[in-house]
């Protein structure tokens, strides 16, 4: 007769990861025309990485105030998130009025708006 030997798992849960630190910087906010942005803080160092999904809101040339993430995959890159508009760049913006059955909104010219108004 042969035995089943099985290896007994560990079923418990993972430790708890400790509270991440986050900490939050000011800086101007740069957008290229693929939606995401990198700001540069007020007080010097590395350009903070911002995803289309994380702009909040923010536009090219605004000031920003930005909570920046902790680098869980350890590449050494700063990712943030916009956390509150400061001061804006652009009080005017030119585009393309476009009608619908029940709204309006404007198309920016400038690529680097890339959301509607």
């Amino acid at each position: 007769m042969s035995k089943n030997y099985h290896k007994k798992r560990n079923h418990t849960k993972p430790k708890t990861l400790k509270r991440l630190q986050t900490h939050r910087i000011s800086g101007v906010i740069s957008v290229t025309r693929h939606g995401y942005g990198f700001v540069t803080p007020e007080e010097g160092g590395k350009d903070i990485f911002v995803s289309g999904r994380d702009m909040n809101g923010a536009m090219h040339g605004d000031v920003v105030d930005v909570v920046v993430l902790p680098d869980l995959r350890r590449d050494d890159k700063q990712k943030g998130r916009v956390d509150g508009i400061l001061k804006r760049a652009t009080e005017e913006i030119v585009g393309t009025f476009d009608r619908n059955k029940h709204f309006g909104f404007i198309v920016p010219d400038d690529k680097k708006l890339r959301d509607e108004i």
